[in-house]
C-alpha cells in the first residue's frame, strides 16, 4: 500500500455519502424537507442529525460539543418549521465535508490505524471511527430513501464508483 492509499481509499468512500446527502438536500422537494407523518422520519432533520454527527465525530474530543449549536435546534425535539432550509443545510453539509476530508487527511496513512481513545464506543482505531460515520450515515439515508418512497417521491440514487 502507498503512503496515502488507504487515506484516498477513505475519502473515496465518504465520497459516495456526501454525494448521496448532497443530492438529497438539492432533490427533496422543498414542500417535502420539513414534512413528515412521524416527526422522526422529516428529510431535514434526519439530514441534520447526519451532518451534525459527522461533524460531532470529526472533532478532536467528544466534550462540549455544542450540540444543536448550528441552527439552534435539537435535531430530534425542535419542531420541524425550526428545522433549516435546504440552501443553510447544504452550506452545513460543504463545511462538514470539508472538516471531514481534512480530519481524514490530517490523520495520514500512519493515523487511521492508531488506538481510538476519544471515541471508544465507535471501534479500536481511528479508521474505525471513520467507518463508525460512514455506517451511520448510510443507515439514515436509508431511512430517508424509504420514506420518499413510502411519499412517492424519487430516491437518492445509490452511490458506486
Amino acid at each position: 500500500m502507498g503512503d496515502s492509499s488507504l487515506v484516498d481509499t477513505v475519502i473515496e468512500s465518504f465520497s459516495l455519502i456526501w454525494g448521496m446527502v448532497e443530492e438529497s438536500i438539492q432533490s427533496i422537494p422543498e414542500e417535502e424537507w420539513n414534512k413528515g407523518d412521524i416527526q422522526y422520519l422529516t428529510p431535514s432533520r434526519l439530514i441534520l442529525h447526519i451532518l451534525e454527527t459527522e461533524d460531532f465525530y470529526t472533532g478532536d474530543t467528544p466534550e462540549g460539543f455544542p450540540w444543536g449549536y448550528r441552527f439552534n435546534c435539537d435535531w430530534q425535539e425542535a419542531p420541524s418549521d425550526k428545522i433549516s432550509v435546504q440552501p443553510q443545510m447544504l452550506d452545513y453539509f460543504n463545511e462538514t465535508r470539508d472538516k471531514t476530508r481534512a480530519w481524514i487527511t490530517g490523520l495520514g496513512s500512519t493515523g487511521l490505524p492508531m488506538k481510538e481513545t476519544d471515541y471508544p464506543w465507535t471501534g479500536t482505531t481511528k479508521l474505525g471511527r471513520a467507518l463508525y460515520i460512514l455506517s451511520h450515515s448510510r443507515q439514515h439515508l436509508g431511512e430517508i430513501n424509504a420514506e420518499l418512497r413510502r411519499r412517492g417521491i424519487p430516491r437518492v440514487k445509490w452511490r458506486t464508483f
